[in-house]
């Protein structure tokens, strides 16, 4: 069946009490928020059941719950609302000469990825923003759904897929990278030539949380060889604050091999001599197609991405 045209039907006072029905939960208390009658509220829903080819919302004890359709459209509807906020708040403010690009990274990102392109993307727009927020892989997801970021950057696995994370956005594989065993240059274990998995099970670690996927492919690594993975003496989520503690200490954790290579750790840390090798995750940069319409957005995408665009969700 053919759905009818929304460009002359739909309004934002339909998305307003989308998500008015979601939050409230009632009928009458959503109508009374937008200042109209009940059956005007009812004669709105139905105009957008109609738009859509499906119910919306059904009736329950508890009160009115978004059908999988209700809760799909609500994901739209918030994002639509959110990005018109915010043209608003920055045509008013003259940002159209002072752009600003949203961006959720994790902290492994942020340094490998996002850091090497700011100023590249600052030579473009030497007036321009980008508002970075730290977080987890999940979390971003989220608000990249809603629109409240324009990108996101972590880490892309089987879990994603399995779990639904990638639903509504697309995403680009960045590249891999070789995930190695790094120490201070005076660890004792520098010296040697074979450093077997008995001896990584001796060493002091500082390592992601347990639930993070750089942990589980850690954990795995040791599992494939029929070793117990070692339980950390520090246990840190920050990239750099595990690298710092490496620094100062005789701990050992797994990075990137270009993590050695920063100002900050050149000449401080060395990777160690061991047949270990850690599968974790590829990061990926997460979009949705809308958002690169956005001249500044599309800018730092392809500053961080040499390949188009072809992953999506």
């Amino acid at each position: 069946m053919a759905l009818p045209s929304l460009e002359n039907r739909l309004r934002f006072k339909h998305l307003a009490l989308l998500r008015l029905l979601h939050s409230e939960g009632s009928l009458h208390k959503a109508a009374a928020q937008l200042h109209m009658s009940q059956p005007a509220a009812t004669k709105l829903l139905r105009e957008m059941e109609s738009m859509f080819g499906g119910v919306l919302f059904t009736r329950s004890s508890i009160g009115l719950t978004p059908t999988p359709s209700g809760a799909m459209l609500l994901e739209h509807a918030e994002a639509v609302l959110t990005e018109v906020a915010l043209a608003q708040v920055e045509v008013a403010a003259g940002i159209a000469e002072n752009p600003i690009v949203r961006i959720g990274a994790s902290a492994i990102a942020v340094q490998l990825e996002l850091l090497p392109v700011l100023e590249q993307f600052h030579r473009v727009y030497p007036q321009g923003q980008v508002r970075i927020l730290e977080g987890r892989t999940a979390p971003m997801l989220e608000l990249l759904r809603r629109g409240q970021i324009e990108l996101a950057i972590g880490m892309v696995s089987a879990f994603a897929f399995r779990d639904d994370m990638l639903r509504g956005v697309s995403h680009q594989l960045l590249r891999q990278e070789e995930w190695v065993v790094i120490a201070s240059r005076n660890h004792p274990l520098v010296r040697s030539k074979k450093i077997s998995l008995s001896d990584l099970e001796q060493c002091k670690w500082v390592l992601q949380p347990q639930e993070s996927l750089i942990r589980m492919a850690f954990e795995q690594a040791f599992h494939s060889h029929g070793h117990t993975p070692p339980r950390p003496f520090v246990e840190a989520l920050p990239f750099t604050t595990n690298l710092s503690v490496v620094r100062s200490s005789d701990a050992v954790t797994i990075a990137p091999r270009s993590a050695i290579l920063s100002p900050e750790n050149a000449g401080s840390l060395t990777v160690l001599k061991t047949a270990l090798k850690v599968d974790v995750p590829p990061l990926a940069v997460f979009y949705k197609s809308g958002t690169l319409k956005r001249s500044p957005v599309r800018t730092l995408f392809d500053l961080l991405t040499p390949e188009p665009p072809s992953g999506s969700a």
